[in-house]
């Protein structure tokens, strides 16, 4: 019988140290641009595998590490700040498409680096979802001109931010009609 348990005790103890692996590796570095770059990989590949909780968890602690840094940071890790703050926003709003964190998510990315076109599209989708469709395409529009001015050009950035403006366009009746039933309860 005892034995029996002990085996128990031994796989659910493998299975922790399975699950905490990534995150385990992740906090061996000294160094903390190579950490939160490993933190934001760890987290992509959850959100790709479908795991979105588990994903929201890691990049919060990506947030949590890019937020102890100081403001006289290097330009790098303004951008990969920028970067973590709008995956974090980009992960809530799968799980909660109207979470209110998502756009002051999306403004504290602008505020680490106002040169990121990844975080003005999400706050443009932000502000789509909550039906300011004006101040949604101010901000793609916004993304694209830096997408364009970047070296190289960014043009993944500008397809994506281009199918949101379409997605934006082709759903602006229906979010209206979801923000005029939640606004008449």
């Amino acid at each position: 019988m005892m034995k029996w348990i002990a085996i128990a005790v031994c796989a659910l103890f493998l299975l922790a140290l399975w699950n905490a692996w990534p995150l385990l590796y992740a906090w061996t570095i000294g160094d903390k641009v190579e950490r939160v770059l490993r933190l934001q990989r760890i987290g992509s590949r959850y959100l790709s595998r479908g795991n979105v909780k588990r994903a929201e968890a890691v990049f919060k602690m990506a947030v949590g590490e890019c937020w102890e840094s100081q403001p006289s940071d290097t330009p790098e890790m303004k951008r990969l700040a920028s970067d973590v703050n709008a995956s974090y926003a980009l992960v809530i709003g799968k799980s909660e498409p109207l979470h209110p964190a998502i756009g002051l998510l999306a403004r504290g990315a602008i505020a680490r680096d106002p040169s990121n076109p990844f975080a003005h599209e999400i706050l443009g989708m932000d502000l789509g979802v909550h039906n300011d469709s004006v101040g949604a395409m101010a901000e793609f529009n916004e993304g694209i001109r830096l997408a364009r001015e970047a070296e190289p050009v960014d043009s993944e950035a500008i397809y994506r931010i281009n199918k949101q403006i379409l997605w934006i366009e082709e759903n602006a009746a229906k979010i209206a009609s979801v923000h005029r039933t939640a606004a008449s309860e």
